[in-house]
Protein backbone atom coordinates (compact mmCIF):
# COMPACT_ATOMS: atom_id res chain seq x y z
CA UNK A 1 0.00 0.00 0.00
CA UNK A 2 1.32 3.47 -0.84
CA UNK A 3 1.39 6.48 1.47
CA UNK A 4 -1.44 8.00 -0.54
CA UNK A 5 -3.56 4.92 0.05
CA UNK A 6 -2.96 5.26 3.78
CA UNK A 7 -4.31 8.79 3.57
CA UNK A 8 -7.62 7.57 2.17
CA UNK A 9 -7.98 5.10 5.03
CA UNK A 10 -7.23 7.71 7.65
CA UNK A 11 -10.24 9.88 6.95
CA UNK A 12 -13.38 7.94 7.69
CA UNK A 13 -16.33 8.25 10.03
CA UNK A 14 -17.59 5.78 12.59
CA UNK A 15 -17.57 5.16 16.35
CA UNK A 16 -13.97 5.39 17.55
CA UNK A 17 -13.07 3.13 20.44
CA UNK A 18 -9.28 2.83 20.60
CA UNK A 19 -6.32 5.09 19.96
CA UNK A 20 -3.07 4.10 18.26
CA UNK A 21 0.32 5.61 17.47
CA UNK A 22 1.41 5.16 13.85
CA UNK A 23 5.08 5.98 13.29
CA UNK A 24 6.57 6.22 9.80
CA UNK A 25 10.01 4.96 8.83
CA UNK A 26 11.22 8.10 7.11
CA UNK A 27 10.54 11.82 6.95
CA UNK A 28 9.51 12.01 3.26
CA UNK A 29 6.74 9.41 3.71
CA UNK A 30 5.42 11.15 6.79
CA UNK A 31 5.71 14.62 5.26
CA UNK A 32 3.49 13.60 2.35
CA UNK A 33 0.72 12.19 4.52
CA UNK A 34 1.02 15.07 7.01
CA UNK A 35 0.60 17.66 4.25
CA UNK A 36 -2.52 15.91 2.96
CA UNK A 37 -3.96 15.73 6.47
CA UNK A 38 -3.40 19.43 7.07
CA UNK A 39 -5.17 20.25 3.81
CA UNK A 40 -8.16 17.93 4.31
CA UNK A 41 -8.50 17.28 8.04
CA UNK A 42 -12.32 17.37 7.94
CA UNK A 43 -12.64 14.96 5.02
CA UNK A 44 -14.34 11.56 5.41
CA UNK A 45 -13.27 9.19 2.68
CA UNK A 46 -13.48 5.56 1.62
CA UNK A 47 -15.91 4.37 4.31
CA UNK A 48 -13.19 2.73 6.40
CA UNK A 49 -12.86 2.98 10.14
CA UNK A 50 -9.84 5.15 10.96
CA UNK A 51 -9.68 8.82 11.91
CA UNK A 52 -6.62 11.00 12.44
CA UNK A 53 -6.65 12.71 15.83
CA UNK A 54 -3.20 14.32 15.76
CA UNK A 55 -0.13 14.61 13.57
CA UNK A 56 3.19 14.81 15.40
CA UNK A 57 5.59 16.31 12.91
CA UNK A 58 8.78 16.05 14.99
CA UNK A 59 8.29 12.32 15.59
CA UNK A 60 6.94 11.26 12.17
CA UNK A 61 3.90 9.92 14.01
CA UNK A 62 0.11 10.03 13.70
CA UNK A 63 -2.43 9.47 16.46
CA UNK A 64 -5.44 7.60 15.02
CA UNK A 65 -8.75 6.43 16.43
CA UNK A 66 -10.42 3.20 15.33
CA UNK A 67 -12.62 0.29 16.36
CA UNK A 68 -11.57 -1.78 13.33
CA UNK A 69 -8.70 -4.25 14.00
CA UNK A 70 -8.52 -5.00 10.29
CA UNK A 71 -7.66 -1.41 9.46
CA UNK A 72 -4.85 -1.49 12.02
CA UNK A 73 -3.49 -4.67 10.46
CA UNK A 74 -3.40 -2.94 7.08
CA UNK A 75 -1.44 -0.05 8.55
CA UNK A 76 0.99 -2.33 10.40
CA UNK A 77 1.72 -4.20 7.18
CA UNK A 78 2.51 -1.08 5.17
CA UNK A 79 6.21 -0.88 4.21
CA UNK A 80 6.27 2.85 5.03
CA UNK A 81 5.15 2.28 8.63
CA UNK A 82 7.72 1.49 11.34
CA UNK A 83 5.41 0.97 14.30
CA UNK A 84 1.73 0.74 15.21
CA UNK A 85 1.17 0.82 18.98
CA UNK A 86 -2.12 0.76 20.86
CA UNK A 87 -2.68 3.25 23.66
CA UNK A 88 -1.53 1.91 27.03
CA UNK A 89 -1.39 3.43 30.49
CA UNK A 90 1.70 3.20 32.65
CA UNK A 91 1.48 3.58 36.42
CA UNK A 92 1.28 7.15 37.69
CA UNK A 93 4.54 8.17 39.42
CA UNK A 94 4.40 8.73 43.15
CA UNK A 95 6.30 11.57 44.82
CA UNK A 96 9.81 10.84 46.07
CA UNK A 97 10.04 9.65 49.65
CA UNK A 98 6.53 8.27 49.81
CA UNK A 99 4.92 11.70 50.08
CA UNK A 100 1.15 11.65 49.76
CA UNK A 101 -1.63 14.18 50.02
CA UNK A 102 -3.43 14.05 53.35
CA UNK A 103 -6.45 15.79 51.86
CA UNK A 104 -7.58 17.21 48.57
CA UNK A 105 -5.77 20.42 47.76
CA UNK A 106 -8.05 23.41 48.23
CA UNK A 107 -7.36 25.57 45.19
CA UNK A 108 -9.92 28.13 46.42
CA UNK A 109 -7.42 29.31 49.03
CA UNK A 110 -5.50 32.43 48.04
CA UNK A 111 -1.96 31.66 46.92
CA UNK A 112 0.79 32.84 49.23
CA UNK A 113 2.83 35.42 47.36
CA UNK A 114 6.57 35.03 47.51
CA UNK A 115 7.93 38.03 49.38
CA UNK A 116 10.92 39.90 47.97
CA UNK A 117 12.85 39.42 51.20
CA UNK A 118 12.51 35.63 50.89
CA UNK A 119 14.35 35.52 47.55
CA UNK A 120 18.12 35.30 47.74
CA UNK A 121 19.42 38.43 45.95
CA UNK A 122 22.89 36.95 45.46
CA UNK A 123 21.67 33.65 44.06
CA UNK A 124 21.50 30.23 45.73
CA UNK A 125 23.10 29.72 49.12
CA UNK A 126 23.76 26.53 51.07
CA UNK A 127 22.23 26.18 54.55
CA UNK A 128 20.88 23.36 56.67
CA UNK A 129 17.61 23.68 54.73
CA UNK A 130 19.22 23.08 51.34
CA UNK A 131 17.86 19.79 49.94
CA UNK A 132 20.46 17.04 50.40
CA UNK A 133 20.31 16.06 46.72
CA UNK A 134 21.46 19.52 45.67
CA UNK A 135 24.70 19.03 47.60
CA UNK A 136 25.12 15.43 46.43
CA UNK A 137 25.10 16.37 42.74
CA UNK A 138 27.60 19.18 43.49
CA UNK A 139 25.26 21.91 42.30
CA UNK A 140 26.86 24.52 44.62
CA UNK A 141 30.18 24.01 42.84
CA UNK A 142 28.47 24.70 39.52
CA UNK A 143 26.76 27.79 40.94
CA UNK A 144 30.12 29.11 42.16
CA UNK A 145 31.39 28.93 38.58
CA UNK A 146 28.44 30.95 37.34
CA UNK A 147 26.23 28.11 36.07
CA UNK A 148 22.69 28.43 37.43
CA UNK A 149 20.70 27.42 34.36
CA UNK A 150 20.47 30.78 32.63
CA UNK A 151 18.77 30.52 29.23
CA UNK A 152 18.11 26.80 29.70
CA UNK A 153 14.64 25.56 28.74
CA UNK A 154 13.54 22.40 30.54
CA UNK A 155 10.50 20.38 29.50
CA UNK A 156 8.84 18.41 32.32
CA UNK A 157 6.35 15.74 31.23
CA UNK A 158 4.71 14.59 34.43
CA UNK A 159 1.62 14.97 36.62
CA UNK A 160 1.33 18.73 36.10
CA UNK A 161 2.39 21.55 38.41
CA UNK A 162 1.16 23.84 41.15
CA UNK A 163 1.35 27.11 39.20
CA UNK A 164 0.88 29.16 42.38
CA UNK A 165 3.64 27.52 44.42
CA UNK A 166 5.92 30.33 45.64
CA UNK A 167 9.11 28.49 44.61
CA UNK A 168 7.79 27.59 41.15
CA UNK A 169 5.48 30.28 39.80
CA UNK A 170 8.28 32.58 38.57
CA UNK A 171 10.03 29.70 36.79
CA UNK A 172 7.17 28.56 34.55
CA UNK A 173 7.42 29.69 30.95
CA UNK A 174 4.59 27.68 29.36
CA UNK A 175 2.19 24.83 30.20
CA UNK A 176 0.07 22.40 28.19
CA UNK A 177 -2.28 19.57 29.13
CA UNK A 178 -2.21 16.31 27.13
CA UNK A 179 -4.59 14.30 29.32
CA UNK A 180 -7.78 16.11 28.33
CA UNK A 181 -9.82 15.03 31.34
CA UNK A 182 -11.32 18.40 32.26
CA UNK A 183 -8.87 18.81 35.13
CA UNK A 184 -9.68 21.58 37.60
CA UNK A 185 -9.19 24.25 38.71
CA UNK A 186 -6.86 24.54 35.70
CA UNK A 187 -5.79 22.01 33.11
CA UNK A 188 -2.25 21.30 34.42
CA UNK A 189 -3.16 21.34 38.14
CA UNK A 190 -1.06 18.73 39.93
CA UNK A 191 -3.30 16.64 42.20
CA UNK A 192 -0.61 14.00 42.70
CA UNK A 193 2.45 16.05 43.60
CA UNK A 194 5.16 14.33 41.57
CA UNK A 195 5.39 16.92 38.79
CA UNK A 196 5.62 19.80 41.26
CA UNK A 197 8.30 17.92 43.23
CA UNK A 198 10.37 17.34 40.09
CA UNK A 199 9.95 20.96 38.96
CA UNK A 200 11.24 22.18 42.33
CA UNK A 201 14.22 19.84 42.19
CA UNK A 202 15.13 21.09 38.73
CA UNK A 203 14.52 24.82 38.93
CA UNK A 204 13.04 25.94 42.25
CA UNK A 205 13.60 29.63 43.01
CA UNK A 206 16.61 30.40 45.22
CA UNK A 207 15.41 31.42 48.69
CA UNK A 208 17.40 32.90 51.54
CA UNK A 209 16.69 29.87 53.74
CA UNK A 210 18.82 27.74 51.39
CA UNK A 211 16.11 26.14 49.26
CA UNK A 212 16.89 26.01 45.55
CA UNK A 213 16.58 23.76 42.56
CA UNK A 214 19.64 22.45 40.74
CA UNK A 215 19.27 25.13 38.06
CA UNK A 216 17.33 27.97 39.72
CA UNK A 217 17.53 30.28 36.70
CA UNK A 218 16.21 27.77 34.16
CA UNK A 219 12.74 28.14 32.64
CA UNK A 220 10.15 25.36 32.78
CA UNK A 221 7.84 24.04 30.06
CA UNK A 222 5.27 21.89 31.80
CA UNK A 223 3.38 19.16 29.95
CA UNK A 224 0.77 17.26 31.98
CA UNK A 225 0.81 13.70 30.62
CA UNK A 226 -0.23 11.77 33.75
CA UNK A 227 -3.34 11.70 35.91
CA UNK A 228 -4.67 9.45 38.65
CA UNK A 229 -5.60 7.00 35.86
CA UNK A 230 -1.99 6.67 34.74
CA UNK A 231 0.32 7.95 32.00
CA UNK A 232 -0.85 7.31 28.44
CA UNK A 233 1.89 6.49 25.95
CA UNK A 234 0.04 8.72 23.49
CA UNK A 235 -0.02 11.66 25.90
CA UNK A 236 3.71 11.20 26.54
CA UNK A 237 4.53 11.16 22.82
CA UNK A 238 2.35 14.23 22.24
CA UNK A 239 4.20 15.93 25.08
CA UNK A 240 7.58 15.09 23.55
CA UNK A 241 6.49 16.50 20.19
CA UNK A 242 5.31 19.73 21.89
CA UNK A 243 8.51 20.08 23.91
CA UNK A 244 10.61 19.70 20.75
CA UNK A 245 8.46 22.33 19.01
CA UNK A 246 9.16 24.66 21.95
CA UNK A 247 12.90 24.12 21.43
CA UNK A 248 13.58 22.87 24.95
CA UNK A 249 17.14 21.85 25.81
CA UNK A 250 16.25 18.80 27.88
CA UNK A 251 13.11 16.80 28.68
CA UNK A 252 12.42 15.26 32.08
CA UNK A 253 10.00 12.31 31.98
Amino acid sequence: MTVGAIFFILFSSSAYAERYLVTFKNAPAFKKIHSEIMLSRSAHLNGTDLLVEDSLVHLKTLVVNTNDPGAIEVLAGNPEVALVEKEMFHATPTPVGGYHLTQAWDYSLPARHLLDDEISPLGPVVTEKTPYGIVMVRAPQAWARGYQGENARVGILDTGIDVNHPALKTQIEKTKDFVGDGNSPYDVADHIGHGSHVAGTIAGTSLQNGFAGVAPKAKLYIGRVCSERGCSNISVVQGINWAVSERVDVISM
